[in-house]
């Protein structure tokens, strides 16, 4: 049964196709990259704000790193690039997303965690996604926690996002977030079953049309041999080049533990991530028998700061 399910699952994740498949794989955006454009990307870039600036109505959008994610996901061709950039205009208007964080959230963010914090060693913001909490065959079951569930998924993204702009203000050389999902011990017929092949395309399909070359790298850590073997391959069918490029899985922690630690410092990361991050420290304590056992955080300098006991 559990075999036919599976099948059932790839089929229809194969039978989608996004509404991104044009988009290219690039390079990281950097803050000098709209500098180095030639004469026709530069053309194309101006062509552009020309048509959609009238139609924006969230200033962050205006930024040049922001539109050039759409022109490069269009091959820098500005009518595509406008019919793109115009639908995720709508998308945010239709979906308020200008006001998604002024709504309650407190259910899902227990049922369905993620956290921003830290940066990498570009500087990039981390998403981080605890994936085994995910339950979402049951809440798929019904309609409207569907939907609350995939807004629930395109608010995570928006805050990573926001997060990305906020250093872009501070005038720091970051473009991009970096995601990484624990998928260590996550149940697999909770997101094995037709429900979560729902939930699947929906997420991909807004990611790929609203989010373009945004994320640097999504790392799926402890990756459960059904999803390594059989859902992810499925799933690559729905992605776009770029998303492809900067997704993979990972089986265990001596295969990924190196790649995370090469990208980000282990005092910005929870244990869980292979960081250090709020993990117990030993420290000598004569008048406590020669030990202090507490929650620490370790501090950029080295040093150490209690958190919590």
């Amino acid at each position: 049964m559990e075999f036919k399910i599976i099948i059932i699952f790839l089929v229809i994740l194969g039978a989608f196709k996004v509404n991104g498949e044009e988009n290219l794989p690039g390079k990281e955006l950097t803050l000098e990259d709209h500098t180095r454009l030639n004469g026709d990307e530069k053309k194309a870039l101006e062509q552009l704000k020309e048509r959609i600036y009238p139609r924006i109505t969230e200033e962050f959008m205006k930024n040049d790193l922001y539109l050039l994610r759409f022109l490069q996901a269009r091959d820098f061709d500005p009518e595509k690039a406008e019919l793109m950039f115009r639908n995720h205009i709508q998308w945010r208007e239709e979906n308020q997303m200008d006001t998604i964080n002024q709504e309650d959230w407190a259910e899902m963010m227990k049922l369905f965690p993620y956290t921003v914090q830290g940066r990498d060693k570009s500087g990039r913001p981390i998403l981080l996604m605890n994936f085994k909490k995910w339950d979402i065959s049951k809440w798929n079951l019904d309609p409207e926690k569907h939907k609350k569930l995939v807004r629930h998924f395109n608010k995570m993204t928006d805050d990573a996002a926001a997060q990305v702009f906020k250093e872009q203000q501070a005038g720091k050389n970051v473009t991009q977030f970096l995601w990484l999902v624990d998928m260590d011990k996550v149940n697999v017929m909770q997101h094995v079953n037709i429900a979560s092949a729902t939930f699947y395309w929906d997420i991909t399909n807004s990611w790929e049309i609203n989010n373009p070359k945004l994320a640097t790298k999504i790392m799926l850590l402890n990756s459960p041999s059904i999803f390594h073997n059989l859902i992810i391959p499925g799933m690559r069918q729905i992605m776009s080049d770029h998303t492809n490029n900067a997704f993979d899985d990972y089986r265990d922690k001596a295969t990924w533990k190196p790649l995370v630690d090469n990208l980000v410092d282990v005092n910005q990361l929870p244990p869980q991530y292979g960081g250090t991050k709020g993990s117990k420290k030993m420290v000598a304590q004569p008048h406590q028998g020669g030990k202090l056992v507490g929650t620490f955080q370790k501090r950029p300098d080295g040093t150490w700061v209690t958190v919590g006991k």
